[in-house]
Parts: C-alpha cells; structure tokens; sequence
C-alpha cells in the first residue's frame, strides 16, 4: 500500500485558536453539540476512558464500564 499525505485545510476563526473558540462560545457566538470534540458530553467519556486504563495498568485487569 502506497502512504499517501494530505494536508488539512487550515481553520477559521474563532476555530484557529482555543481561546478566541473559548470566547466565542461565552459570548453565545459559536455553539457547542453535545459530542463535538469540544463538549463536556464528550470530554467527561475521555475522562472515564482515561481513568479506567489508569485503573487498568496499576491492576493488570480489564476495566469495564457501561454508558
């Protein structure tokens, strides 16, 4: 298989920069869904998924959770 490079298209504002999108949010300008890569929603299950391998690597067992 051939690699092939893509470069990504460069981001607008407020998206270019986390504190202009943190702004933009505070001042109602931009909205957040619920599971954008921004969102609690999503930031609380990368919270659990990065606990769990914590828990995980100290115990030597498999962690399970349920949503």
């Amino acid at each position: 298989m051939k690699e092939v490079k893509e470069n990504a298209p460069e981001l607008q504002a407020p998206f270019n920069d986390p504190f202009y999108y943190l702004k933009a949010v505070v001042r109602g300008e931009v909205e957040i869904a619920p599971y954008d890569l921004s969102a609690l929603e999503n930031n609380l299950i990368v919270v659990e998924i990065l606990e769990a391998a914590i828990k995980s690597a100290k115990t030597g067992q498999v962690i399970r959770f349920q949503r």
